[in-house]
């Protein structure tokens, strides 16, 4: 039933790594969602690093965690809700 509950919420998720071709690789593989990899710099360090982000359904949301944790441990992700998506989106079947 929370499946079902929670199927329609989406989230954000932007992952900040320097492993941003084995996080998109193994997120795509893992939860077949498509991502968008953008170049950032942090402001202290002024290291280069890399924003994976992508959307989600929110019951996704706990193998997504498990694959960015296990493929770069050092990975800062975060979370953000989503009101509406417009444009192509294609929403996985419940299983």
């Amino acid at each position: 039933m929370d499946k079902i509950h929670t199927a329609y919420n989406y989230l954000r998720v932007d992952v900040i790594s320097e492993h941003s071709e084995e996080i998109a690789t193994a997120l795509l593989e893992g939860i077949k969602r498509g991502c968008t990899i953008s170049t950032v710099q942090g402001a202290y360090t002024h290291q280069q690093k890399y924003d994976i982000f992508m959307i989600i359904s929110s019951y996704e949301l706990q193998k997504a965690a498990e694959i960015v944790k296990t493929t770069d441990p050092n990975a800062f992700m975060t979370v953000s809700p989503i009101k509406k998506i417009f444009g192509k989106f294609f929403k996985h079947t419940i299983v």
